[in-house]
């Protein structure tokens, strides 16, 4: 069961789910769960704060949004619609005034209705002019009425910044970030946590990590504790570093200190660690609450494995997915977006926040630190491979590795500068790469001499595939395809916007949600796939059986090509 929010507050461990709010008593040695409160059930728990003794909560669900304050004991009373059109990301309360976070800043409620305190022009003319973007990512009380939040994209250059306010909102004081995705995730007195620098003095410039942080916390008393990677980092003023590593503490994006360890929640669940012992204890048991199964994000197959990606996990399958086994993976949770063979069956898996590398088809995944001077690449957002060759499409640029040299060891490609790389194919029949940058050109590279430009076109987050020195591009509502230099429109006549592109053998696979279609890579006719199911949002297929198997996030299906 995803966990969206927590908060310590009167004793209690408060935590909310996708499907309802509990608590825990860290101090109880009985208390070896979790209790759901009582009229919460389906609740979708966004966002926690406490208001001096009391909790208030960001809700969705079957009488629509609502900030919801409580009593003491988590029973609903009072509740506040958010701003129209605005999604709540994160809360903050005192003294009865309300501030939430959304993608288009704070916004303030002193009980005579909403004020748009953050994100509406506050930086002037050149803020204005990028359309006011701040997206909120925390917001939270550092002593007395103190406000501080994390911004995640600040226009105009959508970098991390640490705001901080005084007078409840009505001026702020801006620290940007210097490093794109290096968010802020906690922040006290002096002291600053960050993704990829981690914790430190705020003006400070730390190295970077080999691994993303995903959540952090500053104690009163100088202790700060960070969810690196797959471990667990607790530091005390005066004491020995203390570190212990578990699969499932990957990727979680809650921490809070307890008695003999910690807890760690995200999209996994709530799970008590005790370091010492290296114990994982379960805290959210059904209890007859509607333990969702999560989301299935990401299907891939691996020489005849089948390799799902989930919101809480990574498994995999050898019969189509009738019966599934945990992937011994370094990280429980995979937000897993490409996956490419290189030698030997060795594949090659990229998230957003790291690379990852298989030998036995998923039946183990080990995260492959990549090492980079200069810049940092901030965010993967494509992978091509050939042969021991990898190159990885980031938020900074395009990097590949240096095999024989270093296997971590990564470098920037300065042809291409530091803008983001969106897409990226390699050409089976030559071994060259083809790029495609944010900047909205198609080039095509050998790996060593000057890239060559093959069109100008709009390349946002786009799907590509490349062979016989002809590429395609799938992007929006159109696929294109690339002859020497000359982009024709490929689109199946009948797709209806929001194409995806894959392969299936010697021939192109396209799919949008209500659809989709065939063709031969040299061919110009398209033939409609039969009985395929509307919604799918991932596909991988099984050319040599004719089998594609499909997900709608919620479903698995099998379709026969």
């Amino acid at each position: 069961m995803e966990v969206k929010s927590t908060l310590e507050l009167g004793g209690w461990l408060w935590i909310g789910t996708a499907a309802g709010l509990l608590r825990w008593n860290p101090d109880s040695a009985a208390a070896a769960a979790a209790e759901p409160v009582p009229g919460w059930r389906g609740v979708e728990v966004q966002a926690l704060a406490a208001d001096g003794d009391r909790l208030v909560a960001a809700v969705y669900g079957p009488d629509g949004a609502a900030i919801t304050r409580c009593d003491a004991d988590g029973v609903p009373g009072e509740r506040i619609a958010p701003p129209p059109d605005e999604k709540v990301k994160t809360l903050a309360a005192c003294g009865g005034t309300l501030w939430i976070g959304t993608k288009r800043g704070v916004f303030r409620h002193d009980g005579q209705g909403w004020s748009h305190v953050f994100g509406a022009g506050v930086f002037g003319a050149e803020f204005s002019a990028a359309g006011g973007k701040a997206e909120i990512l925390r917001l939270w009380h550092r002593g007395g009425r103190t406000l501080v939040g994390s911004v995640k994209k600040l226009a105009p250059d959508d970098r991390p910044a640490l705001i901080e306010s005084a007078d409840d909102g009505d001026s702020w004081t801006v620290l940007p970030q210097p490093d794109y995705q290096d968010l802020v995730l906690a922040a006290a007195a002096g002291s600053i946590v960050t993704r990829w620098r981690g914790a430190r003095p705020i003006d400070k410039r730390a190295g970077y990590k080999k691994h993303p942080i995903t959540a952090g916390l500053i104690a009163e008393d100088g202790t700060t504790a960070v969810v690196d990677g797959d471990k667990l980092e607790i530091a005390r003023p005066g004491a020995a570093k203390l570190s212990a590593y578990h699969p499932a503490i990957a990727e979680a994006e809650h921490l809070h200190l307890v008695p003999g360890g910690a807890v760690v929640a995200g999209a996994q669940g709530a799970w008590r660690f005790e370091p010492a012992s290296g114990t994982l204890t379960d805290l959210l048991p059904a209890h007859g609450l509607d333990r969702r199964p999560g989301k299935l994000k990401r299907l891939f197959l691996l020489d005849g494995a089948l390799l799902a990606t989930t919101t809480f996990g990574t498994f995999r399958s050898f019969d189509d997915g009738v019966s599934w086994e945990r992937a011994d993976s370094e990280w429980w949770v995979l937000d897993a977006e490409h996956a490419a063979r290189g030698a030997a069956g060795r594949w090659w898996i990229a998230c957003q926040r790291g690379l990852f590398r298989t030998d036995d088809r998923g039946g183990r995944i080990d995260y492959h630190k990549i090492k980079v001077d200069g810049p940092h690449y901030a965010e993967l957002r494509a992978l091509a491979v050939t042969g021991d060759r990898v190159a990885i499409g980031t938020k900074q640029g395009l990097f590949v590795n240096r095999p024989s040299e270093d296997p971590e060891r990564f470098v920037r490609v300065e042809a291409f500068g530091t803008g983001a790389v969106e897409a990226l194919a390699c050409d089976r029949s030559d071994g060259t790469l083809v790029v495609g940058t944010a900047a909205g050109t198609l080039w095509r590279w050998d790996w060593t001499t000057a890239p060559q430009a093959l069109a100008e076109m709009p390349i946002g987050e786009s799907a590509m595939l490349a062979g016989n020195g002809i590429a395609w591009l799938a992007c929006g509502d159109r696929l294109t395809e690339i002859r020497g230099r000359a982009p024709t429109d490929a689109t199946p006549p009948d797709a209806r916007g929001g194409l995806h592109l894959t392969e299936a053998g010697d021939r192109l696979f396209v799919w949008d949600g209500q659809g989709a279609w065939m063709r031969h890579r040299e061919g110009r006719d398209w033939t409609a796939v039969a009985g395929w199911p509307a919604g799918v949002r991932h596909v991988a297929i099984d050319a040599a059986r004719g089998v594609a198997l499909a997900t709608d996030r919620a479903r698995l299906f099998r379709i026969a090509l």
